[in-house]
């Protein structure tokens, strides 16, 4: 980080657009240190004060957990807590409007969660019905609160009754779905703002991200009910009269809880069953056999093998699928081999009996893509990246073990390995649904080992998925591009070809 200062200030005489750069690169050194304090192999001092009479010093080590997470989750709420304010997020779509040249940076109200609405090129009809918006805003201000519906007969009625109307009216646009990190106790999007903005333009998508209800006040299920909720509203076309447009293309992306959430909103699709999952298994199904007859009749007429897939890799040489696809719903309690031992069937009990409505409106994404994901919150047994790893910079172990107990509570009644709450945890007959997937991960990020495990199983169902490990830097990673971390942009680069191929079905990609 102080390397990445030191470019930036030497160079900011050559170079005008190195002040913003600079300002924000000091914005994340301050933050970083401010949460894991100066580099020191001396233990850290925490004071606190009961009354106005009595002061005590408290040092952190390892042996005593409990007070170490407490401390963990106080720096976290008030260092990271700042990111939620709301100038500071006004501050910084005005600075990234400047910096980046986006056209479109606009934080509105779907349903009842605020998003961030951003698209670097100019979109005529985002733009006017945003002006609308904001106009209706001004001339009725609302006091009243909405109740957050999320069973599938919510989604259905809802979405029916918009695409009755003529969707036709409205363009089609792409959509990025950006799920911010922060351990559910923060928005970061004033970092991923820089590399979002970049996505647009190399894509041309408009980049969507919800700003759900944050710990300590909302624990789970509250973050990913409105996460579904917003996501259905946005596919279906319920959302259209509100953006101007309607989406096309839809890649669901995330980084740490934010990574979490995008894979449980995934498992929540399916195993509520609000899409058409025998329908799902049905297309791959189809899918598969189209692809071993092309593979039949190319080695028989002796053609070479021809990629017929924009995926990033994965799905080649994986044959334990055979048969899998054709399972129905009646059939698939027959299967449980996930960490859990849960199966879908068993998943479904969970579910009220109106889920059995199927949604044709509502799909999955078209891929996902994952950035040092927190695939489980389940702590009982670590894995040896979690124990060779504790001293990661912005996941240590006291940190990780606090947020899991704030995000689902021991006392909740819901246990950490439910597969909506810990994705890691979803049954093989939900994995194998997955889109295409690309995860990212630190080499020395505590979380590896859960990345590894869901690529895995994403391979071994079919799934076409890509693990990328990147070397030299922490968790959550993906904003410190803005920071001058060559690995960092590298994978930018990487991630922005990747959603190029799988928004426009293989086109070469060409940057704005």
């Amino acid at each position: 980080m102080g390397t990445a200062i030191e470019k930036t200030t030497t160079s900011k005489n050559n170079n005008k657009t190195n002040k913003p750069l600079f300002a924000t690169t000091a914005a994340v050194a301050a933050s970083y240190y401010s949460l894991i304090g100066p580099p020191s192999s001396k233990s850290q001092m925490v004071v606190s004060s009961s009354s106005s009479t009595s002061t005590a010093a408290a040092t952190i080590n390892s042996s005593s957990s409990s007070s170490s997470s407490q401390q963990h989750l106080i720096l976290l709420q008030n260092v990271w807590g700042m990111m939620n304010l709301p100038a500071v997020k006004k501050l910084s779509l005005q600075v990234s409007k400047i910096w980046k040249g986006a056209s479109i940076a606009e934080r509105i109200q779907i349903g009842d969660v605020n998003c961030f609405v951003l698209s670097r090129d100019s979109f005529p009809a985002l733009a006017a019905a945003l002006k609308r918006y904001h106009r209706q805003q001004e001339r009725t201000p609302s006091h009243l609160t909405t109740i957050l519906e999320t069973s599938a007969e919510t989604y259905h009625r809802r979405t029916t009754a918009v695409n009755n109307n003529n969707m036709q009216h409205y363009p089609k646009k792409n959509v990025i779905f950006h799920i911010t990190g922060g351990g559910f106790f923060a928005h970061t999007i004033a970092g991923d703002l820089p590399f979002l903005l970049d996505w647009s333009a190399y894509t041309n998508a408009v980049v969507i991200v919800p700003e759900y209800s944050l710990l300590p006040d909302y624990a789970f299920p509250t973050a990913i009910d409105q996460i579904t909720e917003m996501y259905c509203s946005v596919v279906s076309g319920d959302a259209a009269p509100l953006l101007g447009f309607y989406a096309d293309k839809v890649i669901v992306t995330g980084e740490s809880a934010g990574g979490n959430l995008g894979a449980a909103l995934c498992v929540k699709l399916c195993v509520d069953r609000i899409v058409d999952v025998d329908a799902i298994l049905t297309q791959k199904k189809l899918a598969k056999m189209r692809k071993e007859n092309h593979h039949a009749y190319s080695s028989q007429s002796g053609c070479s093998k021809t990629g017929g897939s924009s995926s990033s890799g994965g799905g080649g040489g994986n044959t334990s699928e055979t048969g899998d696809a054709s399972i129905s719903r009646s059939e698939s309690s027959c299967y449980s081999s996930s960490p859990a031992g849960e199966s879908l069937s068993e998943c479904d009990s969970r579910s009220s009996s109106s889920n059995s409505i199927i949604n044709s409106w509502i799909r999955l994404p078209d891929a996902v893509m994952l950035c040092c994901p927190a695939l489980n919150l389940c702590l009982d047994h670590p894995s040896p990246s979690r124990v060779m790893s504790t001293a990661d910079p912005v996941l240590p172990g006291g940190l990780l073990s606090a947020i899991s107990d704030a995000y689902v509570p021991p006392n909740s009644g819901i246990s950490k390995r439910d597969p909506i709450a810990s994705p890691y945890y979803a049954p093989d007959e939900v994995l194998r649904l997955f889109p295409p997937t690309l995860l990212f991960a630190s080499s020395g990020d505590p979380l590896l080992d859960d990345s590894v495990d869901f690529n895995a199983r994403l391979l071994k169902v079919g799934v076409k998925s890509t693990l990328r490990a990147v070397h030299n830097v922490p968790h959550a990673f993906w904003g410190l591009g803005a920071a001058g971390f060559p690995e960092v942009k590298e994978v930018q680069r990487e991630c922005q070809e990747w959603l190029m191929r799988h928004l426009h079905c293989g086109q070469k990609a060409t940057s704005s």
